[in-house]
């Protein structure tokens, strides 16, 4: 086995161990991951049916997220891979993170692949150890941050979408193997809606790197890349316009209308990703991306050209966008991995920066991620026992009749992951206590206070526990 292929499996090793280390969670971390995970379990019991409150027994708004009955807010890949392995594994957190877990550790290799491709395999190997051990990535890939495993899978999807196409342009494949980048793409948009769209003109900088620029030749690659990315985007769209016209339209211009209107009061100045991209990918990484262009326009690297395409045009339009997060960036973490190697390499093997400086520069570029890793990361914190998700995880149903709803549970959602039943995060009033017992259901109120137990308890045959 070459001395290459010992380094990738320990850098596979290491990224293993890493999400690992963060995995086992005791409980679903509030934003987002518990309401992935519920409307992933309620796909395992009805596929073609995305809901959150999969039982609403009062009135819900379809504006808010976080409390409807249909469920749109995020493409059906990454859900339907955990509903997967929720009826394979059964109803535990790791459950949920082993889709995204598995993709991650395949996203290493695939990073290091298209590192070789583009330049040669240092590189490649470089690439690789910065996404193995990148903080955010891995905080993503385990739920521990906001879109945590619908954001990975959307990462991993325009990273192989981009593999694929250095892999056939550069190697001269028939472009019909565009159907799979097309499919990818598909794939991408299927997780996280339209930024995936990236992938156009990352192809077009591709096309004009490794091809000689002929219009025929590019009608021929949109035709197979369409031919892979329409039907299932289509077909997905149809469904859910036909079935739940209301609520696809509402969260469709939500997410169309984001680049104009604040959403969810994420927003921030012009500047904010540039700032972010510092701490994302370490202070020197803006060497890394003057050293990069100056090679595009003065060394002629045209391969540069694909990474440059990747990291400017989302930076540039989520600049300008009124709603800002800090998330967004990551879908360029594999263009400033690819960009960051490079550079190690080029000092690595270039004589006149055989100095202290060029060293110091490299324990930069590659100290800070690490030091990044280990600020996420945690690895000498206690771990953290969540009480009231072991309460909730335990809690005694089986005298429950089936007709039962449950009030005032501040943690609701993942309540009703773990139990078949409709849990409310509020104290009900009289109106809605007489609602819910109009349907024939019965009440059980968390931690009831006197007043209201002996206001309602008789009349509605109120019942109480302590959860949280």
């Amino acid at each position: 086995m070459q001395k290459m292929h010992f380094w990738l499996i320990g850098i596979v090793l290491l990224g293993t161990l890493l999400r690992v280390h963060l995995i086992s969670d005791n409980h679903l971390h509030t934003w987002d991951e518990q309401y992935h995970a519920l409307v992933a379990k309620n796909l395992s019991d009805h596929p073609l049916t995305p809901t959150l409150i999969d039982n609403p027994i009062l009135p819900y708004d379809y504006k808010n997220w976080v409390g409807n009955h249909i469920w749109l807010e995020k493409g059906p890949v990454p859900l339907h891979a955990i509903a997967l392995s929720l009826k394979i594994f059964g109803t535990t957190p790791w459950a949920v993170r082993i889709p995204s877990l598995l993709l991650s550790i395949l996203g290493i290799i695939v990073m290091f692949q298209l590192g070789r491709l583009l330049f040669n395999k240092n590189v490649g190997l470089i690439a690789a150890f910065l996404f193995a051990i990148h903080g955010m990535l891995i905080e993503a890939a385990v739920g521990r941050v906001s879109s945590d495993h619908v954001e990975f899978f959307f990462i991993f999807f325009i990273l192989l979408s981009v593999y694929l196409t250095v892999w056939i342009l550069k190697n001269q494949k028939k472009y019909a193997w565009f159907i799979l980048v097309g499919l990818a793409t598909c794939m991408a948009v299927l997780s996280k809606w339209f930024p995936a769209l990236i992938i156009a003109p990352i192809i077009l900088a591709g096309f004009w790197v490794y091809t000689q620029p002929k219009w025929k030749n590019l009608l021929i690659i949109s035709f197979y890349f369409l031919l892979g990315f329409l039907p299932f985007t289509l077909a997905y769209f149809i469904y859910c316009y036909t079935n739940y016209p209301t609520e696809f339209l509402f969260v469709f211009k939500k997410f169309i209308f984001a680049f104009n209107d604040t959403v969810e009061y994420h927003n921030a100045p012009w500047w904010y990703y540039i700032h972010k991209t510092g701490i994302l990918f370490g202070e020197f990484v803006y060497f890394a991306l003057i050293v990069t262009i100056t090679h595009l326009f003065k060394v002629k690297n045209k391969q540069l050209l694909l990474t440059v395409v990747w990291i400017f045009i989302p930076l540039l339009i989520f600049s300008f966008a009124e709603t800002k997060r800090f998330t967004y960036l990551l879908i360029a973490a594999p263009a400033f991995f690819l960009i960051t190697a490079y550079i190690i390499d080029y000092i690595r093997t270039e004589s006149k920066w055989n100095t202290f400086l060029g060293y110091f520069i490299v324990l930069l570029l590659i100290g800070l991620p690490i030091r990044y890793c280990f600020e996420r990361m945690k690895f000498f914190s206690e771990p953290v026992i969540q009480q009231w998700s072991k309460n909730i995880q335990e809690l005694n149903t089986s005298e429950w009749k089936k007709k039962t709803v449950v009030f005032n549970v501040e943690h609701n959602i993942q309540a009703m992951f773990y139990h078949d039943f409709t849990f409310y995060d509020f104290v009900p009033n009289e109106e809605q206590l007489k609602m819910v017992k109009d349907k024939g259901y019965d009440i059980v109120i968390n931690n009831i206070e006197t007043e209201f137990e002996n206001k309602f308890r008789k009349e509605f045959k109120l019942q109480s526990v302590n959860i949280e």
